[in-house]
């Protein structure tokens, strides 16, 4: 297999591991969300998604052996992902349906909603389980590279936002 059809391959797993991600995340993590947010931000600190490796595999040289076994770590999550985003709408589907009866069954709906709770708590298990074996993958200064990257990032982002403010 050639770099570049590697490369797409990569390109292609990542993107559909994003979408997916963003497909999952639902309404119902939305109270409370914001403590959370500032309680486990802290975090996210120490974590880069495959997203960000991915876009700078050449910045980060890459080894072949690194390559390889990141390429097989997302496609593992990515089976992962599959299987728990079909089991997630069968049981949203299952909650809805449940809603939509004239008389609800409060117990039954608590029931199903914490099974909806507890796939989605693996979906979110298995994303920091992707990003930790990908953090020990690479080394010391790729890392650093990473986190320099990702702040750099965030002060362009803080600068245009703050110019938008302006502009208003």
């Amino acid at each position: 297999m050639t770099r570049r059809r590697r490369e797409d391959n990569m390109r292609k797993v990542y993107i559909l591991m994003i979408l997916f991600l963003a497909a999952v995340s639902s309404s119902f993590g939305q109270v409370g969300q914001s403590s959370q947010r500032s309680q486990l931000g802290s975090l996210q600190r120490y974590l880069f998604s495959p997203d960000l490796v991915m876009r700078n595999q050449d910045v980060l040289a890459l080894t072949e052996e690194q390559r390889g076994q990141l390429v097989q770590e997302v496609q593992q999550a990515q089976a992962s992902f599959t299987e728990l985003n079909w089991n997630l709408q069968k049981e949203v589907q299952d909650l809805t349906t449940m809603f939509e009866k004239s008389a609800i069954e409060e117990a039954g709906i608590l029931e199903q909603f914490d099974a909806v709770l507890d796939l989605e708590r693996q979906v979110k298990r298995t994303h920091l389980v992707l990003t930790l074996r990908m953090r020990n993958i690479l080394d010391g200064e790729q890392l650093a590279k990473l986190d320099e990257m990702r702040r750099k990032r965030g002060k362009n982002l803080r600068e245009r936002w703050s110019t938008l403010k302006k502009q208003r």
